[in-house]
């Protein structure tokens, strides 16, 4: 955990001292020498290992969720912008004077 901002007092009763920064260096998966972007894509590699995949039933009910839920969202829209459509030609369309 990082210290805290406020200083500390002095023992001799002077002026307060910080404590002193420390520097926090990434580190790096390949050891010391390597040159950053030597190793993603071993580390991505090694990353993707580590995933949890779904089953093939997980995916097949997930995505049939997205699927209808689309499907009901777009229904929706679509209504909604039929009837705004009838609303603004009923009251929107200027008359034809005879």
């Amino acid at each position: 955990m990082a210290s805290s901002a406020r200083p500390r007092p002095a023992s001799d009763g002077g002026r307060p001292q910080r404590p002193p920064r420390r520097m926090v260096l990434p580190s790096r998966s390949g050891g010391g020498g390597n040159v950053a972007g030597v190793n993603f894509f071993g580390d991505i590699y090694n990353e993707l290992k580590k995933v949890v995949w779904p089953t093939r039933q997980q995916t097949v009910k997930l995505s049939t969720i997205v699927i209808v839920t689309s499907a009901a969202v777009g229904l929706m829209l679509g209504a909604f912008d039929w009837a705004f459509t009838q609303i603004m030609q009923h009251f929107l369309v200027p008359v034809q004077l005879p």
